[in-house]
């Protein structure tokens, strides 16, 4: 599940002025302005200033600044881009305890962006965003569990991180979850609660939770048919854009 980054959502969905006096000092100031340089607002649009300044505020310490610059780095978004630098971005704003930095340094470490691939790093990085209720962390874990990526297989343990995820509303975990109910991975099968599962997840658009929802609708029992989407949304996401300053 890869997931592109616009520009406007890097950084600053929160108002920026509310942002600042929130959390004041030298370094909210300079993201103030960076939120302005990269949406435009009232100052003509200038990704690279953006960029200068949350580099200006990552350097004072701030895990906010960090996890930007480390998407800025990754994306070559108003800089060259550098996933080996960004890396080192993610793994200091994930020091601090963002929430985004270490589900972005999971997935470095899943895909080898910038540091060596290493599943067993990955899911601790992972399981640091879940514990602190993260539902993309807890999404990633689960399938860690589930497929043993990075720690011995655990269909049940998988199956309990994949529903807090879909608690949260998470569409390819509902998903996930709809699967596991349909061929009794974890769980013990009931059409009902797949049903449930891939319906609130195909409200959200999910392409593949609508069509295993149409095959269990129709009283099909192909299991062939049900999981024909699964492995592809197995795949552990690449790092969304959260679209706010404040991970």
């Amino acid at each position: 599940m890869s997931r592109a980054i616009s520009h406007s959502q890097v950084v600053g969905s929160y108002d920026a002025e509310e942002f600042a006096l929130e959390n004041g000092g030298v370094a909210a100031e300079m993201l103030l302005r960076a939120i302005r340089y990269q949406n435009g607002e009232g100052i003509t649009r200038d990704l690279r200033k953006a960029c200068a300044l949350i580099r200006e505020a990552a350097h004072l310490g701030n895990s906010t600044a960090q996890f930007s610059l480390g998407t800025y780095l990754e994306h070559g978004i108003g800089t060259r881009k550098d996933v080996v630098e960004s890396a080192r971005w993610y793994l200091a704003a994930a020091m601090g305890g963002s929430v985004d930095a270490q589900y972005a340094l999971g997935t470095c470490y899943a895909e080898g962006l910038g540091v060596p691939r290493n599943a067993k790093w990955a899911f601790g990085w992972y399981l640091k965003a879940a514990m602190q209720g993260d539902d993309f962390g807890q999404y990633a874990v689960g399938l860690c569990w589930k497929y043993g990526r990075g720690v011995r297989r655990d269909a049940r343990r998988g199956f309990r991180w994949l529903l807090a995820s879909a608690q949260q509303g998470f569409a390819p975990a509902q998903f996930s979850v709809g699967v596991c109910y349909s061929r009794g991975e974890g769980v013990k099968r009931s059409k009902r609660e797949a049903l449930k599962w891939y319906r609130l997840s195909a409200d959200q658009g999910d392409a593949d939770a609508q069509h295993n929802l149409r095959v269990l609708e129709s009283g099909s029992s192909n299991g062939t048919a049900l999981a024909r989407a699964q492995k592809r949304k197995s795949r552990i996401a690449s790092p969304p854009s959260r679209g706010k300053i404040g991970g």
